[in-house]
């Protein structure tokens, strides 16, 4: 039996040769999903891999949720006058106060954090609120 060995050395170039292609493809394929979700998460405002709010953040979305139920909108909130408790369940507890129309109204607010951008109002869900 003689065997060719030009031939076989030929059929596993080719064979080697498509296995690189599919590797190749597959890569491509592999980042351009990855750099689309890194992209689309950097579009909406958040990092690649999003952290806990901070008790600063619940404060600011705090305001934007009192803002919403006040008939006046020239309330001023404290700046950094604030005490925030956080919660195990992504729950964060404020308690701070305004003025509004010469009146200083205290609040006690608990926001729960659903996900997303830590600023935005639709990140979170407004639990109770005591005026």
């Amino acid at each position: 039996m003689n065997k060719d060995y030009v031939k076989e050395d030929i059929a596993k170039r080719k064979f080697t040769t498509q296995g690189m292609w599919a590797l190749i493809i597959f890569i491509l394929l592999f980042l351009s999903v990855l750099g689309r979700f890194a992209i689309r998460r950097a579009s909406n405002g958040g990092l690649f891999f999003n952290t806990m709010p901070s008790s600063n953040d619940a404060f600011e979305v705090s305001k934007d949720f009192i803002r919403s139920t006040l008939k006046s909108s020239g309330a001023e909130f404290a700046s950094g006058q604030f005490e925030c408790a956080k919660g195990a369940d992504s729950t964060y507890v404020v308690k701070s106060f305004f003025d509004a129309d010469g009146l200083r109204t205290h609040f006690v607010i608990k926001l729960k954090y659903t996900g997303g951008d830590n600023l935005d109002d639709h990140s979170w869900t407004m639990l109770y609120l005591q005026q």
